[in-house]
Parts: C-alpha cells; sequence; structure tokens
C-alpha cells in the first residue's frame, strides 16, 4: 500500500514504515520521525537552526536565524521611532512573532524599524521573518554563537530584541550584547544592530 503523505521529513523522498510505503512530497516534518534538524544545521532558509522545541505545536516547532548574507546583515535601526507607549510585548521563547506584529501595528506606515524591516524581509524564498524576543536571542547567543556557528557583523555585538524593559520602563526596549554576554536596555529610539528569525 502507497500512502501520499503530504508532511513527512525535512528532504523529499521514498520511506517504507511498518511495511507501508510513504512517499513524501514537501518538506515539512511528521511525528512518526525523530527530529529532522538539529541545533547548528541548516534550515530551509539558508540560515542556522537555534532551538527544537522538541514537538510540532502552535504551528512551528524550530527557530531558524537569518542567513549571514542575508540583506540585513550591515544595517542598524531604531526598536520604534517614538516610545511613548507601552505594547504589551513579552520576554520568553516563542513570542517574538507577536512581538513584532504589535511594533509594527503600533509604527504603521513611519519609516524603518527594526521589526518592521524584518517583518518585510524576503530571504532565500522565505518571507515569514520576524525580530525575536530577548529569549530567543539569548537562544541564538548560547546555540549559534558560542559555538562558532555565528557571528556578529564586523564589530558590531549590540542586536535588538523585540522585547520591552518593562510596563513601568516603556520607554526602553531590550538588546543582546553578544561581546558581554548580557541583556540590557536602551532607549527605543535608538540604534543597534538586528538580526531577523523565523519560525516553522
Amino acid at each position: 500500500m502507497t500512502h501520499m503523505l503530504m508532511n513527512c521529513v525535512k528532504r523529499k523522498g521514498i520511506f517504507v514504515l511498518a511495511g507501508i510505503i510513504l512517499i513524501c512530497t514537501t518538506t515539512c516534518t511528521n511525528p512518526f520521525f525523530p527530529s529532522a534538524y538539529s541545533i547548528g544545521e541548516k534550515g530551509p532558509a539558508g540560515g542556522r537552526i537555534f532551538y527544537d522545541k522538541g514537538r510540532f505545536s502552535d504551528g512551528w516547532r524550530y527557530l531558524e536565524a537569518a542567513p549571514e548574507d542575508n540583506p540585513y546583515v550591515s544595517y542598524s535601526a531604531c526598536y520604534a521611532f517614538t516610545n511613548d507607549d507601552y505594547l504589551g510585548t513579552s520576554f520568553g521563547v516563542g513570542t517574538g512573532k507577536d512581538n513584532t506584529r504589535l511594533i509594527v501595528a503600533y509604527e504603521g506606515n513611519n519609516g524603518g524599524s527594526a521589526a518592521k524591516l524584518c517583518n518585510i524581509l524576503s530571504c532565500n524564498g522565505y518571507n515569514d521573518w520576524f525580530l525575536p524576543s530577548i529569549d530567543e536571542l539569548e537562544l541564538m547567543y548560547n546555540n549559534l554563537y558560542l559555538k562558532g556557528l555565528w557571528s556578529p557583523y564586523y564589530s558590531y555585538y549590540y542586536y535588538w530584541s523585540s522585547s520591552e524593559s518593562s510596563e513601568e520602563d516603556f520607554t526602553s526596549a531590550y538588546y543582546f550584547d553578544f561581546l558581554a554576554e548580557s541583556r540590557n536596555t536602551a532607549s527605543k529610539t535608538s540604534y543597534n544592530q538586528f538580526w531577523p528569525v523565523r519560525r516553522f
């Protein structure tokens, strides 16, 4: 018996499971198979995988950093063009995409904040990029930077996250210092580097 599977493993092909021939027609993941990607491996968009939550849920399993030749590699940008309001962003892993949506909705048609530039990025056929949360950015540090799998652009070590400091300190947001191994805050209107990520 042959079954056509629309969600199988990361590579197309023909596989046998319990005597059943499985023809995989896409490059998605399927719970019948072990992890399709390892931390540090290149993902579908050509960047490095820096997080695997262990199972597919809420529409995603992996976080992938944009490749080192992405169009914004040398760019710097502000977190937001004004710092008058608290947007309600979060810190945790898995929240960067929603944070980015909040920032982009707040900014409207104003210029190119880090979140907006991530949101409009098209790279290697993918356009689902976002500005990572501070916890996601720290995962990039631990799982890619410390292992020599990713490097900041030249001597630029301050990278924006999409996480605000707090409701009380709504005029500032978190960035990660890749040189000092620390999370810090700065005014939302100040300029830092940023690195798009995606989830799938």
